[in-house]
């Protein structure tokens, strides 16, 4: 962070502009200050508004510092796109790097990403730049240093790394790098050739794959995903909020990054979209909005969401929404805050954390009841993927909830609500007393990532393409009268996959392996148009739906 007498004028001049007076500064940071030259510049985040303000006075730095090099290039060359590419959370995140992907992407033609070759970076970017060309500027293929060799890949993991975000959006690929490294600690790594240039078996592994879009560049840059149903919200200040709270983004990241692996194991297509996407933009497309560790919100966008979900909308929110409000920084004597006790029907009863309790200071011995961070629950009433006999992990919290006007859904071991699902106007809201999106990041247990997609599954949101093999993801996306379907094999055996891809298809339709050439076999069953395809142990394919 910048404590330099440059850095703290500008946050001074900040801090005027974003509050007017100090009256409301100090209902802000809770403080008592007289006058503006009073002000202290946050050094510790323990009391987290200040703190957070602090790194928001940086975020602004970074997207002023974006938009004046965007109008300096557009100034002497209005033709030429101007693109920025970023790194997905939780490598560059709202702490360390101050890096908002979706404020940057608003300011540019083109955006990118390093490390985009997994869905949820291809998500998140794409989400960031909705209607925007999205381009994967750095794919880490081929990583190493001096002490560790790169790894060996072969044709079909190769292929993941493009066709995994090709599926979310993603239009162009750069590897990092061409030829591998020569300087310091990366090196002898990082390229998709030999030392002197010579080619590898990867490097033809790329050619082949690209020889295959570049035949088909038309319809690959036409074809765009089905859209979202749902969303997840990956909290700006929320994020920040955790590492005051807690050092560390990692409850924050694994509970979106979790939530969305969850839903995406299920068939959904998903955005992962920001506090600021839910205030600017339209969300009554979405059916459903899943909300992962919502410790720390906004004012304004607890009011967004309670009209989205009185004008028909499903929130789903984990443990501890508005425990903490944005207006005041001070803890809600009610959980939910901001009065979403009403809207859920429910209110925060007995809350318990797993494994050691701790406190502020120092570490406390004893245990609070829970043997560790694993924290299980189990459904009361039968949903689609899971049954009442079903045990579900969630993870280190067990916010016991007291029902008002909700419906029960599911039980702690001790007998504790875990969750409640209430009508509110033409809509509903679920509460769930822990950590479903954090457990399946750590575990990836197949019964949180059902019980998760039941959630969402409750406002009628649906898998818009279907495999008969729960291993398999299937993504369909459209270019007029033809699709591209990708698909993935997440499982360690080869496997013979029948996809329905939906309303995209015809029953008269044809496929064709779009790398290979070869033509796939296709048929109507149950008065549905399949796509029949074989592939091979984490392997991948892409096709021409015609």
């Amino acid at each position: 962070m910048d404590y330099s007498p440059y850095a703290l004028a500008a946050f001074a001049e900040w801090l005027r502009a974003r509050y007017g007076s100090v009256e409301a500064l100090n209902a802000g940071w809770n403080r008592n200050y007289r006058h503006w030259d009073e002000v202290e510049v946050p050094r510790n985040p323990g009391t987290f508004s200040d703190m957070i303000d602090w790194r928001m006075f940086f975020v602004d730095v970074m997207v002023d510092e974006l938009r004046m090099r965007v109008d300096a290039i557009r100034l002497h060359d209005a033709d030429t796109p101007v693109m920025v590419h970023t790194v997905p959370m939780p490598y560059f995140n709202m702490v360390t790097c101050a890096s908002d992907e979706y404020r940057l992407a608003a300011l540019c033609d083109l955006f990118g990403n390093s490390l985009g070759s997994p869905p949820f970076a291809a998500a998140v970017t794409c989400s960031a730049a909705p209607g925007k060309p999205v381009i994967n500027a750095e794919i880490h293929a081929i990583p190493g240093s001096t002490y560790n060799c790169p790894p060996v890949l072969d044709f079909e993991a190769m292929k993941r790394h493009i066709l995994v975000p090709l599926a979310r959006g993603v239009k162009g690929f750069l590897f990092w790098q061409y030829r591998p490294e020569t300087l310091g600690t990366e090196s002898p790594a990082w390229g998709l050739t030999d030392l002197e240039g010579g080619p590898t078996p990867w490097l033809e592994f790329v050619v082949r794959i690209n020889d295959a879009l570049q035949r088909h560049a038309p319809t690959v840059m036409r074809a765009q995903p089905l859209p979202a149903e749902v969303a997840v919200v990956n909290g700006t200040r929320n994020q920040l909020f955790d590492w005051c709270a807690g050092r560390s983004i990692e409850r924050h990241h694994k509970s979106v990054e979790g939530a969305y692996l969850a839903l995406y194991a299920r068939q959904h297509n998903v955005d992962v979209v920001s506090t600021e996407f839910l205030l600017e933009q339209d969300i009554s497309r979405y059916k459903a909005i899943y909300y992962p560790f919502p410790y720390y919100i906004e004012d304004a966008v607890a009011a967004r969401l309670e009209a989205w979900i009185a004008a028909g909308g499903t929130l789903v929110s984990e443990a501890f929404f508005g425990s903490v409000r944005q207006s005041d920084g001070l803890h809600s004597l009610r959980v939910p805050g901001f009065g979403f006790d009403e809207v859920f029907g429910a209110r925060e009863g007995l809350r318990t954390s797993g494994a050691t309790a701790f406190d502020q200071y120092k570490d406390l011995p004893g245990r609070t009841g829970i043997a560790s961070d694993h924290v299980p629950l189990r459904v009361t009433e039968s949903l689609t993927h899971v049954r009442t006999a079903d045990r579900v992990s969630g993870y280190r919290f067990a916010d016991g909830l007291v029902p008002e006007r909700a419906t029960p859904l599911a039980r702690f071991e001790d007998g504790r609500i875990a969750i409640t699902r209430a009508a509110h106007g033409q809509g509903q809201a679920i509460l769930v007393g822990t950590l479903l999106g954090h457990a399946y990041f750590d575990g990836r247990d197949v019964a949180a990532s059902g019980l998760i997609a039941d959630l969402v599954e409750l406002s009628g949101a649906r898998p818009a393409v279907l495999t008969d093999r729960p291993e398999v993801r299937a993504d369909v996306l459209r270019a007029g009268s033809r699709s591209l379907l990708v698909a993935v094999n997440n499982g360690p055996e080869a496997t013979k996959v029948a996809v329905d891809p939906g309303e995209a298809a015809t029953h008269r339709g044809k496929a064709t392996d779009l790398i290979t050439g070869d033509e796939v076999r296709t048929g109507v069953e149950s008065g549905r148009f399949r796509v029949h395809v074989s592939l091979k142990e984490y392997g991948c394919g892409l096709y021409l739906v015609e």
